[in-house]
């Protein structure tokens, strides 16, 4: 094989290459990493559906910490914020079987934190 052959094989063309600042594998790597996280706690979610309590153990192991964040980013106020996300996950516990979707979890639950840190700080 002649080198000029070989060579075009190896290297790409300029349209083919990306850029230096070209984030494209990075956004394609999280984009994927989100998709896949969220099918890991659809996977949760459906075994809680389907009556798994260790599975309800470890959904709130996974999910705890960014409904805390989210909770205390609202009230600045770690106590309040620890008193609010018990209700949301005693919330959850209650309403998982409206989830029409497990792999939605995740922001469902953000909202259902969203909604009532604001009805708590609105009393």
């Amino acid at each position: 094989m002649p080198l000029q052959e070989a060579t075009s094989q190896i290297v790409a063309s300029p349209e083919e290459t990306p850029f230096p600042g070209d984030l494209s594998d990075v956004v394609d790597a999280e984009e994927t990493a989100k998709w896949q996280r969220g099918e890991y706690i659809g996977s949760i979610v459906q075994r809680v559906l389907d009556g798994d309590e260790e599975a309800w153990k470890e959904l709130y192991r996974e999910q705890w910490r960014p409904v805390f964040n989210k909770i205390m980013h609202m009230t600045r106020d770690p106590d309040l914020a620890e008193e609010i996300a018990q209700q949301v996950w005693q919330h959850a516990h209650r309403k998982i079987r409206s989830l029409r979707n497990p792999r939605a979890f995740c922001s469902w639950i953000q909202r259902v934190a969203n909604n009532m840190t604001l009805n708590f700080l609105q009393r």
